[in-house]
């Protein structure tokens, strides 16, 4: 039954009720479009060859008139199909939850309730740039079937919408569910105050030169010349041995290593293509993107791990990647298309990567955080910060045996590791979901045990191999008392509420090295005194060239 204006369904007033750009069904189904015209050339291949002979026979005005014919009666059931997708594609934004509805057939009403969002994005494909028109995506904790999507839109409300949601979820424009009309198109009672997105600082960017250095000196790449270079020897013996002409028969096993390498190489590039990184009282906001450009706003705590890599042949330049692992990352998003680069930063300096780390961690919990950051991503010796494995376990880890180890903080477990590719994995203790202690045969016999800290799924890996068994039992334990008393002490419900008022020590455009430049206060509550807070002058890295 149709309602009238003003009668509230779900919670939500009628009038809240707003369209999506009239293109939205053709930009969310021409590649069906396309696939299906494909089909249908294909399976009538001989048809289409045919074509001259029936001109020959009917005339060729005539075949014309029928193309054309034919192809005015697909745009009009694309065009009826559209139109009716269209009216039955709506959104809605309540002090409670984010809502889509759409749906000919059979219609589908889901919603998001504003405590569970996890992250609003902003996606431009490149069909909807050219228009001016991109997507939002409402991220919630439960997987890809929880999140949301809506769109297209224009660009202008597309963030304007996407600092509504932020502002409603950080619970500072309660009682307001009217959003402005000039805004959204929206026939609203009352002339509402527009939300518009808070003022940014910008922390780090990188630039397309040192991006393109850094895929260059990848693993990735590096392991593609070594198996290009192999079979280059290989043929060459064979030349010799048996001929070139079995020898050159080869040469079609390089295309799947050129495939497989280049796909990971363009992949990573055009995401993280004009990465950019900027701090606001809405969370953390991350562009980039080449043919799809995306904005990001991650809220301060919800980002549950960090990880800091450095490969080999990244240390002369003393560079540094980070990864973040964040609910709902990692898995497809509401549309079926994949998720996003989960990089917070995809190749910075010493001073980037822990200003990326200070934004998710503001307190180690450690008396020098530079000191303990050294040891934790550059530090190969034990410590009385971190244990290592025992010099039995050494046998099963000899490239590792003065890296590997773990250190529990007062707020957070930091987890060592790695030889080719330096690792070092930090996450909060109210972040860890459960803890695992497991021991295989040969780790029993030899007294060993690994523990695993269970996070969300994400590119963060929380385990420590190979510990002595007392040392295993003492980190577990002392893993699940301080996540017990931790985990109540941050409940995600209006995360805005507690943040202090956001203040900025510095200019807009800051020196990612001027630590102190830069300095949003986004915890809950004061810091201790021993809190990570950014020295005014970091020192330079042994290993800067």
């Amino acid at each position: 039954m149709a309602q009238r204006k003003g009668v509230v369904e779900e919670g939500v007033p009628q009038h809240a009720w707003q369209r999506v750009h009239p293109l939205t069904p053709v930009f969310n189904g021409w590649q069906v479009i396309a696939v299906l015209i494909a089909v249908v050339l294909f399976q009538n291949i001989e048809f289409v060859g045919d074509l001259g002979k029936l001109a020959d026979s009917f005339g060729f005005g005539l075949i014309l008139l029928v193309a054309i014919g034919a192809l005015l009666l697909i745009l009009l059931v694309v065009g009826v199909y559209s139109y009716m997708s269209w009216r039955a594609m709506t959104y809605a934004v309540t002090d409670q939850a984010v809502w889509l509805r759409r749906g000919i057939l059979f219609r589908q009403q889901r919603h998001v309730r504003l405590e569970r969002i996890q992250a609003v994005d902003v996606s431009h494909p490149l069909l909807g740039r050219i228009f001016g028109l991109g997507r939002l995506r409402v991220d919630a904790a439960g997987g890809a079937n929880s999140s949301l999507t809506i769109g297209f839109l224009r660009s202008d409300d597309l963030f304007g919408l996407r600092a509504d949601i932020l502002a409603r979820a950080a619970g500072i424009t309660e009682g307001n569910s009217d959003i402005d009309s000039e805004t959204y198109g929206a026939a609203t009672q009352e002339p509402v105050k527009r939300v518009v997105e808070a003022d940014e600082n910008l922390l780090y960017s990188v630039n397309t030169r040192t991006l393109v250095t850094s895929l260059a000196l990848s693993m990735s790449f590096m392991l593609g010349l070594l198996a290009l270079a192999a079979s280059l020897v290989a043929i060459v013996i064979v030349g010799f041995a048996a001929g070139w002409g079995i020898a050159l028969s080869f040469f079609p096993t390089w295309i799947p290593i050129v495939l497989v390498v280049g796909s990971l190489l363009w992949s990573r590039f055009s995401k993280e293509f004009n990465f950019q990184a900027a701090v606001s009282p809405d969370g953390i906001r991350v562009r980039r993107g080449l043919l799809e450009q995306r904005a990001e706003t991650i809220p301060p705590r919800r980002i549950h791990a960090v990880e800091i890599h450095q490969p080999l042949l990244w240390r002369r330049r003393d560079w540094y990647r980070v990864l973040i692992t964040q609910a709902t990352r990692g898995t497809q998003d509401s549309s079926g298309g994949s998720t996003d680069s989960q990089a917070l930063l995809p190749v910075g300096t010493r001073e980037e990567a822990m200003l990326a780390l200070w934004l998710v961690l503001p307190d180690l919990g450690v008396d020098d955080p530079v000191e303990f950051f050294d040891e934790a991503v550059r530090g190969r010796r034990r410590t009385k910060q971190f244990t290592g494995i025992p010099h039995n376990a050494r046998v099963l880890d000899p490239l590792v045996k003065n890296r590997r180890g773990v250190a529990l903080t007062r707020t957070c477990m930091v987890v060592r590791d790695g030889w080719v590719v330096r690792t070092a994995a930090f996450a909060p203790y109210e972040r860890i979901q459960s803890v695992l202690v497991a021991e295989g045969p040969i780790a029993k016999a030899m007294d060993l045990a690994s523990v695993t800290a269970c996070l969300v799924p994400g590119p963060v890996n929380l385990t420590i191999s190979h510990l002595s068994g007392g040392d295993s039992i003492a980190v577990s334990d002392e893993l699940v008392k301080m996540s017990r008393q931790l985990r109540g002490s941050e409940p995600p419900e209006r995360w805005f509420r507690r943040v202090n008022e956001p203040t900025f020590n510095g200019e807009v455009n800051v020196d990612p090295a001027d630590l102190t430049a830069a300095a949003p206060v986004v915890n809950p509550a004061p810091l201790p005194e021993d809190s990570f807070k950014p020295p005014e002058q970091l020192p330079q890295s042994e290993e800067t060239q």
